[in-house]
């Protein structure tokens, strides 16, 4: 298991992307930071001869690589996973050309392994699906420039996995923000998993499903009841009663973001019941989506859609909702978690990708 702390500081124009490498470059120094290895990443979505340009410039860039990329092919340069006689020296040469003359739709430049924490753990690759470069995960210093959605970014990526604690890398994000004053940035902590622990939690989800389907067919019949076949609908605000019952019940009301309502609860087995609720643009209906997740699985346990057509639906809905799962707790979700190891106590599930991300800032 690795656990990747991401710092992204999402630039735009506020500073030229030329000035890039001489930023990073100045935060390793203060930090007293090395690093591995240097690659790049050069993508042309549209096939307008960037790649070729590029090689005009500079002829050991190539070759250029086809590979697929959603419905397309797509051309990459590129020294990930290729042998490349290309320079860092090189590279930053061009940086002028790069950004402006080359017309990439993506460049990304990595400096990988950094010793962070004086720690020198090499990136890996298996984490990471069969996609077209394999970007490494590990501890990276990362600048890239989407040219489509006219992003520029610096992204510090630390492990900070210390046996079964996390390490605190806020200095590090402290000391890069002196360098990018007034530019806001997002953070994220991903944990990753080796492909003998993916198997293992497969086996055990394979193990856990039919007890699984028992519990969401007992549930979907005692939470739905007369609300089940309604079909007239109406527009309700639906946080008041929502927050209401979450303080009644002991769950967290996380927050709501794009009509959606997020909220979750601890259990004793250390894992996490995690609650979405999407009530659409309309806000005529609501859709939960309940699960137990932990590290590397999510189970699904309820799903049913239901249309309130009063006030008083609403109210009856969630008490019978939150009243089924507190009968659950009781007995079924401990025989549940069972199947599965015990989630550390610093993992608090993220919103949307809850399964292997850690939570930290609300919508």
């Amino acid at each position: 298991m690795r656990v990747i702390k991401n710092y992204n500081f999402n630039i735009g124009t506020k500073i030229p992307f030329t000035e890039f490498p001489q930023i990073i470059k100045t935060f390793m120094e203060k930090q007293n930071l090395r690093y591995k290895k240097f690659l790049y990443s050069f993508e042309d979505d549209f096939i307008t001869n960037s790649c070729s340009r590029a090689m005009k410039a500079c002829p050991k860039f190539g070759p250029i690589i086809d590979a697929p990329k959603g419905c397309g092919s797509y051309q990459y340069l590129t020294n990930i996973g290729c042998d490349s006689p290309v320079t860092e020296e090189d590279i930053l040469a061009l940086m002028p050309k790069i950004h402006r003359s080359f017309g990439f739709s993506e460049s990304k430049f990595i400096y990988s392994d950094v010793d962070f924490f004086s720690r020198l753990i090499p990136s890996e690759t298996e984490y990471e699906t069969k996609s077209f470069p394999v970007f490494p995960k590990g501890s990276n210093i990362i600048f890239s420039r989407d040219s489509v959605f006219k992003d520029s970014m610096i992204t510090l990526q630390i492990d900070i996995l210390d046996g079964e604690k996390l390490l605190d890398a806020s200095s590090y994000r402290d000391a890069i923000a002196e360098l990018l004053p007034k530019i806001k940035h997002k953070e994220r902590t991903e944990v990753f998993l080796s492909s003998e622990e993916n198997s293992k939690i497969e086996n055990n989800l394979e193990k856990a499903k039919p007890f699984a389907l028992e519990i969401e067919a007992h549930l979907t019949e005692k939470i739905c009841g007369k609300y089940k076949n309604v079909k007239d609908s109406s527009c309700f605000n639906f946080a008041p009663v929502l927050k209401k019952f979450c303080k009644e019940y002991d769950w967290e009301y996380v927050c709501y973001d794009s009509f959606e309502f997020f909220v979750r609860k601890k259990l004793q087995g250390g894992n996490y019941l995690h609650l979405l609720i999407d009530i659409a643009p309309s806000r005529f209906r609501v859709s939960p989506k309940l699960s137990l997740c932990g590290i590397g699985f999510d189970i699904p346990l309820f799903g049913e859609e239901f249309l309130p057509k009063t006030e008083e639906d609403i109210k009856g809905y969630y008490r019978n909702f939150f009243e089924a799962v507190a009968e659950e707790e009781k007995s079924a979700f401990p025989e549940l978690e069972k199947f599965f190891e015990r989630s550390p106590d610093w993992f608090v599930p993220d919103m949307y990708h809850f399964v292997n991300c850690v939570f930290k800032e609300d919508c």
